[in-house]
């Protein structure tokens, strides 16, 4: 009797392990997603603006890749947060890669002072991997652009 009641309990024990599956062992699988129920924020927009023009631009060797330089001339004094953001799409050149330098500009007005005094650079790292297939690389300001061909 005592086996009996053993065996019995074990075998309810695992049948209540089955309740979370409402349709059984052979129903058709529930298709879940892991996206949240409101959706994804919205992706991120760069407002900051352009730089005037681009000085300057050269590209250092280093280990694992490179290191693309950019040097440029804001219109007033003041500007920060530089940094240069690759820009692509499904048009861009598989050849090319682009980037824009981007400035915050000055919460309050400045002066324009001298060139030398404004000048800003920024600089990103370009792996060997993302460079394998690149011949060209362009830094896009607001008045022109820079390029360098490997």
């Amino acid at each position: 009797m005592t086996r009996r009641l053993v065996v019995i309990s074990l075998t309810a024990l695992l049948l209540q392990g089955c309740s979370g599956n409402s349709g059984g062992w052979f129903s058709e699988p529930v298709a879940t997603s892991l996206e949240p129920k409101d959706g994804y924020a919205p992706e991120t927009v760069d407002t900051r603006p352009l730089i005037d023009d681009i000085t300057a631009l050269r590209v250092e060797p280093t280990v694992g890749g490179l290191i693309l330089w950019a040097t440029g001339l804001p219109p007033t004094q003041g500007y920060w947060d530089a940094t240069l953001v690759k820009v692509g799409d499904a048009d861009t050149s598989a050849t090319a890669l682009t980037y824009e330098f981007r400035i915050r500009p000055p919460v309050s007005p400045q002066l324009t002072s001298s060139p030398d005094s404004r000048e800003i650079q920024a600089g990103v790292f370009v792996s060997d991997i993302a460079l394998r297939d690149i011949r060209t690389l362009t830094v896009i300001g607001a008045r022109n652009s820079r390029s360098v061909n490997r």
